[in-house]
């Protein structure tokens, strides 16, 4: 750190000297003196390019896509056919899902790099978000008569025929990834989602766990095996899958989050929780976290479960179903009419969700206005539609009509 700043004594627009202070400063946390090397290269050189890339990079990266997507504008203005420079603009267009954008970006890239496979398979991808599917396999296969082993294309192609049930083909692609990269798992991991996609999770299950033979680590793998466990109702094999994952990998909130959810699915409400918890306590704002161990704790009548559903709440006000959380632990550990109020909202903004209306009228019970409890539990049990507290909907009904 002294070095570069020695440096820059001497020689004030040295790039490299700036750019090392702020990757260093950035590098720990620090990020407003990375802004401020960043900044101060850029008022001293405004058309180079390197320190525009680090700014660009620096504001897509602070979920800042309108800045991100001025500066590059103005930068591939200025060098309109520098390479890195469009794919980071490209970038910026994407973080701001302007995709016809993206795509005029790509074509133009395409004709700078002609025969190149990954601009073709860039430009296949957008055509995909713009639902031009049939072009973009069009624009894969192109991609594969540059490079036969083309991944990105022939994942994209396997992915699209699975999705209009051509499984044989999608399937075709699976084998030819398998064929020509035959130690990585990825070929195995299409396998398994094409037979997902067919509703075939047994068979889904053992291209999953193929992948995993060729590489034990890959996340993915794991990933999407422990969700079609899920979807099969294997939760024991989904929870020693993850717990074993989590051993080697503990700071993997993802991968915690989804255990915690499985024990939640499993009714092991306390097991559910501790995760959660040390979710929080590494993520204090992960809005499912928040939002679930509330709903837990509001199941078990603890007060606990207030702090959490405030939180999430602060976070997203306007959710319902965050707002049918906090509503729902109010009423059962808090203050009910201020729930009742919450639900009330709730239910305006999501009038479909009838769970939310089970809610309201247990908190109408709760306060003793029986009638209107009723009323409103006739309603959501008219039309004998299916929803998550129907059981419990009918259950309070009987009750209250004894």
């Amino acid at each position: 750190k002294k070095r570069f700043k020695n440096i820059i004594r001497y020689d004030g627009k040295n790039v490299e000297a700036h750019m090392e202070l702020a990757k260093l400063a950035i590098s720990q946390n620090n990020k407003e003196e990375g802004l401020h090397w960043i900044k101060e290269i850029r008022s001293k050189l405004p058309t180079a390019v390197a320190p525009a890339l680090v700014h660009i990079r620096f504001l897509l990266a602070d979920k800042q896509p309108v800045k991100a997507l001025d500066m590059a504008e103005n930068m591939v203005a200025v060098h309109p056919e520098n390479i890195e420079l469009i794919n980071v603009y490209a970038n910026a267009q994407i973080a701001n899902q302007h995709w016809q954008e993206v795509l005029s970006t790509y074509e133009k890239l395409n004709q700078l790099l002609p025969k190149n496979a990954d601009v073709l398979a860039k430009i296949g991808t957008t055509q995909i978000k713009l639902n031009n599917k049939e072009i973009a396999k069009k624009t894969f296969n192109q991609a594969l008569k540059l490079d036969a082993k083309h991944l990105r294309s022939m994942v994209a192609l396997a992915n699209l025929y699975a999705e209009g049930k051509s499984y044989k083909k999608a399937l075709g692609y699976a084998d030819k990834i398998q064929k020509i990269h035959p130690k990585i798992a990825l070929g195995w991991i299409v396998e398994g989602d094409i037979y997902n996609a067919k509703k075939q999770p047994e068979s889904a299950i053992r291209a999953y766990k193929k992948a995993l033979t060729k590489q034990e680590d890959n996340r993915d793998a794991v990933r999407k095996l422990v969700q079609t466990y899920k979807f099969t109702n294997s939760h024991t094999l989904a929870v020693n899958i993850l717990t074993d994952w989590l051993t080697k990998n503990e700071k993997d909130l993802g991968m915690r989050l989804m255990l915690a959810q499985v024990y939640q699915a499993q009714k092991k409400d306390s097991d559910a929780a501790k995760h959660y918890e040390v979710i929080i306590q590494q993520d204090p704002n992960n809005v499912v976290a928040l939002n679930n161990v509330a709903w837990i704790y509001a199941e078990q009548n603890d007060e606990k479960g207030l702090e959490y559903g405030k939180r999430v709440y602060d976070l997203m006000p306007n959710n319902p179903s965050i707002a049918d959380t906090y509503g729902w632990v109010l009423v059962k550990v808090g203050d009910k009419q201020k729930g009742l109020t919450i639900l009330q909202q709730a239910a305006s903004q999501a009038p479909h969700i009838l769970d939310i209306k089970y809610h309201i009228a247990y908190a109408l019970y709760k306060q003793n206005k029986l009638d209107t409890a009723v009323k409103e539990l006739n309603r959501i049990l008219r039309d004998n539609e299916k929803f998550g507290e129907r059981e419990n909907a009918i259950r309070l009904r009987d009750q209250l009509l004894e």
